[in-house]
């Protein structure tokens, strides 16, 4: 069991209200693929879970799926955040600078 799983697990099993995941993708990389796949929008929908991670060949790829396991689990959001960058949670949590993608019902 990969431990993005079980922590998505414990998450859903304590009613947690966030998820922060991180992608050892690169930043360009990573911003690429989730424009690509998440259309520069930041919830989603019960459509849109079924597309969450599919067809990526990256680390990413699944990391949106987990995602998506997470919103169905009735998380409310999943942050995935880039490792690569310096201080991403603290960026993404308090300033309005988002370094990585936030996925919410």
């Amino acid at each position: 069991m990969h431990g993005d799983e079980v922590a998505c697990a414990i998450a859903s099993a304590l009613l947690a209200a966030k998820l922060v995941l991180y992608s050892s993708d690169s930043i360009s990389e990573f911003k690429h693929i989730l424009r690509q796949q998440l259309l520069e929008t930041s919830s989603a929908n019960d459509t849109d879970k079924e597309y969450l991670g599919k067809d990526i060949g990256s680390e990413l790829g699944e990391k949106l799926a987990i995602a998506a396991e997470a919103l169905e689990n009735q998380i409310e959001q999943v942050h995935i955040l880039p490792s690569t960058y310096p201080h991403a949670l603290l960026m993404d949590l308090l300033t309005e600078e988002r370094v990585g993608a936030i996925i919410q019902h």
